[in-house]
């Protein structure tokens, strides 16, 4: 078991490191229940002499090499890796076997009882990027990420960066991709197995108009991935309506474009929350997908319009520690309100939060556990102990009441401000509380 970072060391780390790159090559063809896990760190050290460690929770660790020197694996305690004697540029490289569980974290699996295939997950929020690969485990340590999977035949590859390789005609073999800059690990992702791409527009296939860059004239492409059972689910046209609407109402409320040339939407079996957003990539659950056929039933597009705010906000925009973590949630709540009210035919969205999510804030205020809802925690788990309703409605109720008090035209004066200034995603912006 790995032991929590603390803010403490945290911050020592972050003085002391600038992570520049991790390669990060997986093999997934090795069993049902493991997969091989090879890393290559590089990074600088600004006070050379000076030790710290990685972390890595693996079933076994075969080898570690740090500048050419090999470590001791059984040196290894509570999930940390001893990084002695570091040099002003240093090279880390960890050859493990990771462990895949159905725990919905770290690198998870199902199968399917149908037809006995298998779908794998890496999911790395919020502190299980070590049960993947050996890294720098905390989020103000960004660094560009480069992964090479190996997969069994038949199996499709998503990830944050754009597919550079495959194998051809599904055969077994490798997928490459390309390097994502300034990615905190836990923003690390890979999901893999025999998906196929749904018609989720009408169209011969899904995917919107093809992007080029940050300048790009049309949206982001959209394409949606499920198991082929639900390819004909009626509730795709739906949710690829949804998310383009919103994308669109984000860009021109913004005014930044999406921050990412592509949005795969993954239909993913199993997964423990509704939905999960990440770089260039969001997670659905499939019972959503089955909700999504009733054109009555405004939920799914508030969790989709939330989910997609935060390509945006937790995303490009980040937060510097774990006490931050309501700012992500928070405004990616205001803005799904805001974007149900204006394109989501959803009128009454903000009159519902009033008598439900406020309502659910005000009576985790008047509990003896209230919490403000921005102040110190020491690791990501006390931060994540924080009531759902203070976390999410009680910020975003903060949020629609600064916009009464100082007017709409000047709280989005001041999120233009925070997306302009965070640039693309190789150049994040913090922050300011």
């Amino acid at each position: 078991m790995a032991m929590a970072l603390t803010r403490t060391e945290a911050a020592r780390r972050t003085a002391l490191l600038q992570v520049e790159s991790y390669q990060i090559f997986l093999d997934l063809s090795t069993g049902a229940d493991t997969a091989r896990s090879r890393t290559e760190v590089r990074f600088s050290c600004r006070e050379p002499g000076a030790t710290t460690f990685a972390d890595i929770d693996a079933l076994a660790v075969h080898e570690a090499v740090l500048n050419g020197v090999p470590a001791d694996p059984a040196a290894i305690t509570d999930g940390r890796l001893p990084l002695p004697g570091l040099a002003a540029a240093n090279t880390l490289t960890v050859d493990a076997t990771v462990a895949m569980t159905t725990s919905g974290s770290g690198l998870t699996r199902y199968t399917d009882p149908a037809d006995g295939s298998r779908y794998v997950l890496a999911n790395c929020f919020p502190t299980a990027a070590p049960r993947v690969f050996c890294c720098f485990d905390q989020p103000d340590l960004r660094a560009s990420v480069t992964v090479t999977v190996t997969v069994p035949a038949g199996w499709t590859c998503v990830a944050t960066g754009e597919v550079l390789a495959r194998p051809a005609d599904g055969a077994a073999g490798i997928w490459r991709f390309s390097a994502v800059p300034a990615m905190k690990p836990n923003e690390f992702t890979l999901c893999a197995g025999p998906y196929v791409t749904a018609p989720a527009d009408g169209g011969p296939e899904s995917g919107g108009p093809q992007g080029g860059g940050p300048d790009r004239d049309g949206p982001a492409r959209l394409t949606v991935r499920c198991r082929p059972a639900l390819a004909g689910s009626p509730g795709l046209p739906g949710i690829f309506a949804t998310v383009t609407a919103v994308l669109g109402y984000y860009e021109q409320l913004l005014g930044v474009r999406c921050p990412y040339d592509r949005l795969d939407i993954v239909f993913v079996p199993q997964l423990a929350p509704p939905a999960m957003q990440l770089p260039a990539v969001m997670y659905v659950s499939e019972p959503l997908l089955q909700r999504a056929a009733d054109p009555g039933d405004g939920h799914v597009a508030a969790i989709l319009a939330h989910e997609a705010a935060h390509l945006w906000f937790g995303c490009l925009v980040e937060a510097g520690w774990w006490d931050d973590l309501w700012l992500a949630e928070a405004m990616a709540s205001y803005l799904s309100y805001a974007a149900a009210t204006a394109v989501l035919g959803q009128p009454d969205a903000w009159a519902e939060f009033a008598m439900m999510g406020q309502a659910s804030a005000y009576q985790a205020d008047e509990m003896p556990s209230t919490q403000p809802i921005s102040s110190p925690v020491d690791t990501a788990a006390h931060a994540l102990t924080r009531p759902t309703p203070i976390t999410y409605s009680k910020g975003a109720a903060a949020i629609r009441q600064l916009a009464a008090l100082v007017g709409d035209e000047a709280l989005r004066a001041e999120q233009d401000c925070a997306s302009t200034s965070a640039g693309m995603p190789g150049r994040p912006h913090r922050w300011r509380t």
